[in-house]
């Protein structure tokens, strides 16, 4: 069987595995309109990953929590990838009083197990991150950061290493065209942007931008902790020692590439209670070593689009599917929802390379559909 799968950020990436792993009899055509993995979004250094923390369950959290107890598994055993990501814990730090009681309430209106979440003081957010706060706030004790970029790279390596024969790509097709493509395939599969194919039926999902971006700072009289933290936003040490700041925020324009006042812009977003961090070195929140801006898709219910896409022409010659529409959350969602489009995609009941039960799977399948677009 030949698939084909068009997008090689984190959504293309995950479902090139999956398919790869889900079956011997699979041949995977990798293909990208820029000049290689990891070139739109996906680029970014590093990003972080938690379950949602909500006081009362909503389709948003509980797939969240689906999603992250399959990640957390599934890099403790990405030996191709270490250093490309750590799984020793994330903190949810609350920027006033109202959001700390809302995020303690959440923790025990949900009766959430300690291995997910739990409560930490003032003095250990203090210890952990560095960050000068005056409430407590939520540790997640297996959340952590990825590096989209060098996973990307690094899963791309490992399977040319191990699946030589069944994997072949190509970079830099630029205008892609769905119908002219399946003439090479048994099956398709979108992960990508919607405005990057011509293919009626993204456009229909009506995708909403959002655009964020980071700053990556350097100083040696740093004072953050080891491990990451988010509020609205959020920063990470990084391995080189840099520090890593982003957010989502407006912009005036689409383009990609960083503005000069976007990094002002960060800042300013990240508020008083972050800059105490950096006390005593505003030279390096003024020179950052790296500053980057991407695009991101997402429809209004914050939610992804997993799944066969409806067949609006006789004149198709195969199956076109799609994983897309995954917001900010791509390093959440992507490794499970690849699992389970795999499987539907070669017809397969059970999901190979995960344990999450018969009966999420089949929730999640109607609950990211595209009949509920």
């Amino acid at each position: 069987m030949k698939i084909t799968v068009v997008g090689a950020g984190l959504a293309g990436a995950w479902t090139v595995r999956a398919l790869l792993e889900a079956s011997p009899d699979i041949r995977v055509c990798w293909i990208d309109r820029a000049g290689g993995p990891a070139k739109g979004s996906s680029g970014n250094r590093a990003g972080i990953f938690k379950p949602i923390l909500t006081p009362t369950e909503t389709p948003g959290s509980w797939l969240s929590v689906q999603a992250f107890r399959h990640l957390v598994r599934e890099l403790e055993g990405a030996t191709y990838a270490r250093g490309y990501f750590s799984t020793e814990g994330l903190v949810q730090i609350p920027q006033d009083e109202a959001e700390a009681k809302k995020l303690q309430t959440a923790l025990k209106t949900r009766e959430w197990k300690r291995d997910m979440a739990v409560a930490i003081s003032a003095d250990g957010i203090r210890e952990k991150t560095g960050h000068v706060g005056r409430f407590p706030g939520i540790f997640f004790p297996k959340g952590g950061w990825l590096s989209p970029a060098g996973w990307i790279h690094a899963s791309f390596e490992d399977l040319k290493s191990h699946h030589e024969d069944r994997l072949i790509w190509e970079w830099n097709r630029e205008g892609i065209d769905p119908q002219a493509t399946m003439s090479h395939a048994d099956a398709i599969v979108f992960c990508t942007a919607e405005d990057s194919v011509r293919l009626e039926e993204f456009r229909a999902i009506k995708t909403q931008i959002i655009r964020g971006q980071i700053s990556i700072i350097r100083s040696a009289k740093f004072t953050v902790g080891p491990l990451p933290a988010a509020f609205h936003e959020y920063w990470i040490k990084l391995p080189t020692g840099d520090v890593m700041m982003g957010a989502t925020h407006d912009r005036d324009d689409s383009a990609t590439d960083p503005r000069p006042g976007d990094h002002p812009r960060l800042l300013e977003r990240i508020g008083p209670d972050f800059l105490k961090v950096f006390e005593g070195d505003p030279h390096a929140l003024a020179t950052p070593v790296e500053i980057r801006a991407g695009l991101r898709f997402g429809v209004d219910t914050h939610m992804p689009k997993m799944g066969r896409l409806p067949r609006s022409s006789e004149t198709w010659d195969c199956p076109v599917y799609a994983l897309t529409a995954m917001g900010s959350r791509g390093i959440l969602w992507a490794p499970l929802l690849s699992r389970i489009l795999a499987a539907e995609i070669l017809g397969h009941d059970k999901v190979r390379g995960t344990s999450t039960p018969h009966e999420a799977v089949q929730k999640i399948r109607t609950m990211v559909g595209f009949q509920h677009a």
